[in-house]
């Protein structure tokens, strides 16, 4: 518990400085991270300003060690409740589909609301590091993503590629989507 302690709490750096960028009517909502691993962007979100932050982790280890570092609940599965931010890192590309989980999002989230994803960059990473790593059902693009995504109402709002990283800041726009 002790490292997972201190990686929780490592300076969060420049997503915390995204994240402060968002809407403040967004950070008075609560934020809802899938696939928290360590904590890393819980520890984020705080820094920018969220103050309910709710967390997803399959591996039962890591989510008592979350939730013990955080002193929040963290739990299998998303909670039933609106959510002005989603996030998830590295969580899509091991989702048998990934699709259903955008959609899952999208009922959880209102006109405005944000969804930011991180992924492993398909077009920076080599694609046998890609395609034939198991756990990695997936491989996305920033396009790929977009239509996925927009298919649920969502509008990409800014996007970056680093090396390994694709990062997208989406927003929930259409009422009638998914």
């Amino acid at each position: 518990l002790a490292w997972s302690e201190a990686h929780a709490k490592a300076s969060p750096g420049k997503e915390s400085a995204m994240f402060a960028s968002l809407p403040a009517s967004v950070k008075e909502l609560p934020a809802l991270e899938i696939g928290c691993g360590y904590g890393g962007t819980i520890q984020a979100l705080r820094c920018a300003g969220f103050k309910h932050i709710d967390a997803t982790e399959h591996c039962p280890s890591r989510a008592a060690a979350v939730g013990q570092s955080f002193e929040i609940s963290v739990t299998e599965d998303m909670p039933p409740r609106r959510y002005g931010l989603i996030v998830s890192h590295h969580v899509l590309e091991h989702c048998t589909d990934p699709a259903a989980l955008i959609r899952e999002c999208a009922k959880r989230q209102e006109p405005g609301d944000w969804m930011v994803h991180g992924l492993p960059n398909f077009e920076g990473e080599p694609a046998m590091g890609v395609l034939l790593f198991l756990p990695h059902l997936w491989s996305f693009t920033h396009c790929t993503l977009e239509i996925m995504a927009s298919e649920c109402g969502y509008a990409c709002r800014e996007h970056s590629h680093t090396e390994y990283g694709l990062k997208a800041f989406m927003q929930r726009g259409h009422p009638d989507g998914c």
